[in-house]
């Protein structure tokens, strides 16, 4: 881990991108590992806040402060990890939302990190980061429990774009990792086309199942049911033209990979409320 006390000026934050370089040295470093949170300046490039908490596994120091600036420019709270087992010590204690996982790490390599936290129950997501083109290390690392592989170097953007497809989108002063929107538009408006207007109350009794749904689920800690609702939710939402249900339906996602009741309690209440105060425009 670099010494806070010797870095120079934080850069502000562009579309730098990973470049798969290996620190001399670097190899069996462990350290205690931090929690970062806040917002870094955003640069050119401004994206939309996310809300949560995220591992950056990597043991190549450059490479690892550049995800961390990252994820704070995106306004995440950010852990860190030098090698695979710290990573799996750090994922299993803290509970965070997602993982970016190295794939090439020192003590343990970041395959079998993998495999150590969905053997052991973590439900968060799991990005792989490597350099490797071949399908094959894709293919192994999907196997192993990865939801994703990022492939070295991976821009801002593009790290910004996987993450927000398992996390919601903040607001501007979240009260925790997954309770953003808490205070709603009072008369959200969505655009709809109006070739879909047959289709609208369909939609609207699927929401209306879904809370019911969430509510059973909660009542009886089922997150398997809770995820398989809000990965649902997740699709359709967006595809009808109402983008918040698909971005509530990704917090309840990944809440229920994490097991975290409050958090999806907190989901299903912004959308019962969208949906009590919706006004539909067909364009």
């Amino acid at each position: 881990m670099c010494d806070e006390s010797r870095r120079g000026p934080v850069p502000a934050v562009a579309d730098v991108q990973f470049v798969d370089t290996q620190a001399p040295g670097a190899a069996g470093r462990v350290s205690r590992p931090q929690v970062r949170s806040g917002r870094a300046p955003s640069g050119p490039l401004t994206l939309r806040q996310l809300q949560g908490t995220v591992l950056a596994a990597e043991d190549t120091g450059d490479l690892r402060e550049l995800a961390v600036l990252y994820l704070k420019s995106f306004g995440l709270s950010a852990l860190e990890a030098v090698n695979g087992e710290e990573a799996v010590e750090v994922a299993l204690r803290q509970r965070p939302h997602a993982v970016l996982m190295d794939l090439e790490m020192p003590v343990l390599g970041g395959l079998d990190a993998v495999k150590q936290l969905r053997e052991r129950g973590y439900g968060g997501a799991i990005f792989a980061m490597t350099g490797h083109l071949d399908a094959g290390m894709h293919v192994q690392a999907r196997a192993a429990g990865c939801n994703e592989v990022l492939t070295k170097p991976v821009s801002r953007a593009q790290l910004h774009a996987a993450l927000e497809r398992v996390l919601g989108v903040a607001a501007s002063s979240p009260v925790s990792a997954m309770s953003a929107h808490l205070s709603p538009d009072p008369h959200p408006v969505a655009e709809v086309s109006r070739d879909l207007a047959e289709l609208i109350p369909l939609f609207m009794s699927t929401r209306a199942e879904n809370l019911a749904g969430l509510t059973a689920g909660l009542k009886a800690g089922n997150f398997k049911a809770l995820e398989i609702i809000g990965h649902s939710m997740k699709g359709a939402g967006s595809s009808y033209g109402f983008v918040p249900v698909s971005e509530i339906g990704a917090s309840i996602e990944t809440a229920a990979r994490a097991r975290d009741g409050a958090a999806i309690s907190l989901q299903q209440t912004r959308l019962r409320d969208y949906l009590a105060n919706l006004q539909i425009r067909y364009v």
